[in-house]
């Protein structure tokens, strides 16, 4: 279990306290390490909580690929040695052992197609240079978690909700509906969360800021 949190969109002086906030909500989902990486043109940050699974010395992230791509990523691809060597046919190398980099190395070629190709669960978000766009995405069974807000035009995320109690403007307001929901259900479906405002990505969707 890994925890991912970040911020995009426009730059306001206290990003830097907000995420680092952010992060150490959700300290306890990866113990060995936390990373955070400020994005280009002071546009955000993406933040990971890592415990290490995969190729422990070389894994870290934020990783960035081909200095174009940096992703934030929670979960494991199961099929990423067989993709790892697909890739490498369309002649991609590799430095590391990390299905990360081979996420990565997907999207670059596919781009939101490669989702049809993982078999595992993750909740990941790239951030493109090139295109100054953000792309998040969650594995089709939902198994890992992926929850985000918009405040003021800035695109806030993080495996947990208490993350996004930090924010600037979050008011501490239950949803009505989902309140209703609740109690017809016995939980709150996607996309709504408890509190207004605040946000489930649907199990194998993704999108796009």
């Amino acid at each position: 279990m890994c925890g991912i949190a970040g911020l995009v969109g426009s730059y306001i002086n206290q990003d830097s306290i907000i995420i680092k906030k952010m992060i150490n909500c959700i300290e306890h989902r990866g113990p060995d390490s936390i990373s955070i990486k400020k994005l280009d043109q002071n546009c955000g940050y993406l933040a990971h909580a890592r415990l290490s699974i995969i190729d422990i010395e070389n894994g870290s992230q934020p990783m960035e690929f081909l200095s174009r791509y940096l992703i934030t990523f929670n979960g494991e691809i199961y099929n990423y040695v067989e993709l790892r060597e697909e890739l490498k046919l369309k002649g991609y190398k590799f430095i590391t052992c990390s299905d990360t980099e081979v996420l990565l190395a997907a999207f670059h070629e596919w781009g939101s197609k490669c989702l049809n190709k993982f078999v595992g669960m993750f909740a990941f978000v790239i951030w493109d240079k090139k295109t100054q766009k953000l792309f998040a995405a969650r594995d089709r069974f939902g198994k890992k978690p992926f929850i985000y807000t918009i405040e003021n035009n800035i695109f806030y995320f993080a495996s947990e909700i208490k993350s996004l109690t930090k924010t600037p403007n979050f008011a501490k307001k239950i949803s009505r509906d989902s309140l209703i929901q609740y109690f017809i259900f016995g939980y709150v479906p996607s996309p709504n969360t408890i509190w207004e405002n605040i946000y489930k990505l649907d199990p194998g969707c993704y999108l796009e800021w």
